[in-house]
């Protein structure tokens, strides 16, 4: 009877466990459709948007978007040009935001030339600014990954 009820509770745990874990990806994609929602206007004010892994959730992209009006930011850096790039130019054109910027730094050129077709076909160009900065090995990063040229970067920066 005590082996019953021990194999009883371990499923029953086992089963409680995995209904929170399909409770909490259920709510996380309920916020992502919700977030994408919200961005709507600005998903479908232009052209299709690549995307991949790197790419920003929507939920995310709507965090950012709400920060960037409710503060009235005028000088937004991201690191990695794509989806970002065109959707917070697109949000700055919409609300007219006077006088912002996104500064975009970006280690691939090709990348760039694919983002700047965009940002010319949508005549949003005057709201970003392109930084190639090569990917170097970097001592100061976590486990030492690859990061942007951090002198090239730093000189930059201080320029603009």
């Amino acid at each position: 009877m005590i082996r019953k009820i021990k194999n009883f509770v371990r499923f029953t745990r086992t089963s409680v466990r995995k209904v929170l874990e399909n409770q909490s990806i259920i709510c996380q994609q309920l916020v992502e459709v919700n977030s994408c929602g919200q961005l709507g206007t600005l998903i479908n004010a232009g052209g299709y948007l690549p995307f991949n892994k790197a790419s920003l959730n929507f939920s995310t992209l709507a965090i950012i978007s709400n920060d960037i009006i409710i503060n009235n930011r005028k000088k937004i850096l991201e690191f990695g040009s794509g989806i970002s790039t065109v959707i917070f130019a697109r949000l700055l054109k919409l609300n007219a935001v006077e006088g912002s910027r996104i500064i975009s730094v970006e280690h691939d050129q090709n990348w760039i030339e694919v983002v700047k077709r965009i940002l010319v076909s949508e005549e949003l160009t005057q709201y970003v600014k392109f930084f190639h900065a090569p990917l170097t090995n970097n001592r100061d990063t976590l486990e030492n990954n690859n990061w942007y040229e951090i002198e090239e970067l730093r000189n930059y920066l201080i320029d603009n």
